[in-house]
């Protein structure tokens, strides 16, 4: 009895460590999958194109919400625009 109460709880673990961790996003800056979409990355930010390669990129309204290095432009495939590499 207590030999399948352990497996049972381990099971559970396993099941709940696999479910967390298809449930993160991706942060600013790292690889996202769904250009355009904002559903893989963390609040605030979208996905995009950005120097070569798809990332989570700050969602803006105009270059100053961006920093320096950064424009305000759109993103591909939607009206959003987002922080890019000038």
């Amino acid at each position: 009895m207590r030999s399948h109460r352990n497996i049972l709880l381990a099971l559970t673990s396993l099941l709940t460590s696999a479910v967390l961790a298809g449930c993160g996003t991706s942060a600013l800056g790292e690889d996202c999958s769904s250009v355009g979409k904002s559903e893989g990355c963390d609040d605030g930010l979208i996905c995009d194109t950005d120097a070569g390669k798809s990332v989570c990129l700050k969602i803006c309204t105009v270059d100053a919400d961006c920093p320096a290095t950064q424009a305000c432009t759109t993103v591909t495939g939607v009206v959003t625009k987002a922080c890019h590499t000038r």
